[in-house]
């Protein structure tokens, strides 16, 4: 079973703050909060990367990333 965006869209409120997880080429993990995760359809997520200079570097090298998001329920 999967996840959908569509299912876990109160969980991007911002209620609670996500957590991203990115890498550098060299394979060094670098982890963010972010106070909101941004809902744009079902397939899209938007991210702010204003103060993230660091983790935009990682994400422009290497797409791969993981953004926790917690249940306020």
């Amino acid at each position: 079973m999967s996840l959908t965006l569509d299912a876990i869209r109160n969980c991007l409120d911002g209620l609670i703050p996500a957590s991203i997880a990115t890498c550098t080429p060299e394979g060094e993990p670098n982890i963010a909060y972010l106070s909101q995760v941004h809902y744009i359809d079902p397939q899209h997520v938007a991210l702010s990367f204003q103060f993230f200079n660091k983790t935009r570097a990682n994400v422009l090298v290497n797409p791969h990333a993981t953004v926790q998001v917690i249940d306020p329920d």
